[in-house]
């Protein structure tokens, strides 16, 4: 009896071809981008950035009702220092390593510069002022009277009103210093008195009590630190919604599919139903490649379904490992003022993969019953919508097409199933 394989079945066909046009959309765009803008689209990262920028600035309307009665050019209320300093149950927060560096005077002068120049980083950041430019690429600025390059993770370009921020660094970064260090950097577009007359904020340069060839530095670096300390204090989180820039990614699912023979097989049989569950571990490469990655996973799978002859019926049991390539997009914009942040996390994940395995078949009729073991192989592709909810968790479904090669060797079986299926489940990332 003729074996050989059939064609793939119309449905499936168009399924393939749907995938792989979809696959070649999302793919094709990451190889020819190094980086993104915030609202130019892409980027995972551009939502890590607006939360941040977010949090500043209702951390800073929050400063402004505290401190509302508080003198800002040495009047009454200066003695109320506590904008500037870690209270003792609050040492082991990350930014208060920075803050007890100062002394006295330096505490004073903190506070005044934050709330003298609230209104102006504000504007900043609420009248979207500043580009943002991702750099997939170490950055390093030189040293004053120096031929020494210093490793950094952002750097500002006033004339050009922009911000470029190395990527994996900054993913890297708790959220109290990326509220740091944002912070730090918009005060580079903010103009002040110092020793040589009005000019922007700038790491060489000395302000008040802050002297010496670094006492921009150390004061930029001290308001970034006192800025994150007021929004954790006043619990303006940095949103806890999921991340989809993470690189280690675990997906539990569960799903349902069919399995179509060629009705003119040596067992007589016809279409199978089937239940799976599966388990897969997403690795994305990070830094220029965070979009790419492998995917490992196993799934187990239950088949039935009756043959021809009414009274024949077929119950397999199979076991599959996959191992392929995956490569998530982000379709949703973000912008910084649009209050749907969740939105912008939901992202696709594409994968293809070849599989193996091996199982148990079970087939009888009204007579007699045979059972022992089967073979598994073959390849497909899938398409995994992903929802971000909260502190890393991830509601998810797809569709998957694929084709596996059926073999049982007692009975001299072998087929080629066209298989397509869907599954819904639950993720973590990390």
């Amino acid at each position: 009896m003729n074996n050989y394989p059939k064609p793939l079945l119309p449905g499936a066909c168009w399924l393939y071809r749907s995938l792989l046009c979809i696959f070649i959309i999302l793919i094709l765009p990451s190889f020819t981008h190094g980086s993104t803008f915030v609202g130019n689209g892409g980027n995972g990262m551009d939502f890590e950035l607006k939360t941040v920028l977010q949090a500043i600035s209702v951390g800073l309307d929050r400063i402004n009702d505290d401190y509302e009665d508080v003198s800002t050019d040495g009047g009454a209320g200066d003695e109320d220092e506590s904008l500037c300093v870690c209270a003792e149950r609050e040492g082991r927060f990350q930014v208060c390593d920075t803050l007890s560096q100062m002394n006295k005077a330096q505490v004073k002068f903190c506070q005044k510069t934050i709330l003298s120049t609230i209104d102006q980083l504000k504007n900043l950041i609420d009248r979207q002022k500043l580009q943002y430019a991702w750099s997939d690429e170490p950055l390093k600025v030189k040293e004053e009277g120096s031929d020494d390059e210093r490793p950094v993770t952002a750097l500002s370009q006033f004339a050009q009103k922009k911000v470029i921020i190395h990527q994996q660094a900054f993913m890297d970064l708790p959220s109290s210093q990326k509220v740091a260090l944002i912070t730090h950097e918009l005060y580079h577009f903010i103009e002040q008195q110092g020793k040589q007359g009005q000019q922007q904020f700038n790491d060489v340069q000395s302000y008040g009590p802050f002297e010496g060839p670094y006492g921009g530095r150390a004061l930029l670096n001290n308001l970034g630190a006192a800025v994150a300390l007021q929004i954790y204090r006043k619990r303006v989180y940095v949103s806890r919604e999921s991340r989809g820039y993470k690189s280690h990614f675990i997906n539990m699912n569960a799903g349902g599919s069919t399995m179509p023979f060629d009705t003119s097989n040596s067992l007589l049989l016809k279409d199978n139903t089937g239940t799976s569950y599966s388990i897969r571990y997403t690795y994305f490469f990070p830094d220029t490649w965070t979009h790419h990655g492998l995917n490992l996973s196993h799934e187990s799978s239950y088949w039935s379904g009756n043959g021809k002859i009414i009274s024949t019926y077929l119950a397999l049991r199979t076991n599959t490992v996959r191992l392929g390539y995956s490569h998530r997009w982000f379709p949703i914009r973000p912008k910084l003022n649009d209050q749907r942040a969740i939105s912008s996390q939901t992202h696709l994940v594409a994968d293809v993969f070849a599989l193996t395995g091996s199982g148990q078949y079970k087939i009888s009729d009204s007579y007699t019953a045979l059972s022992g073991p089967t073979t598994v192989s073959g390849f497909g592709g899938a398409l995994n919508f992903m929802f971000p909810l909260s502190d890393g968790n991830w509601f998810n479904f797809g569709l998957e097409s694929r084709s596996e090669q059926l073999k049982i060797p007692v009975l001299s079986f072998e087929q080629t199933a066209d298989i397509t299926a869907f599954h819904i489940g639950a993720s973590y990332g990390n």
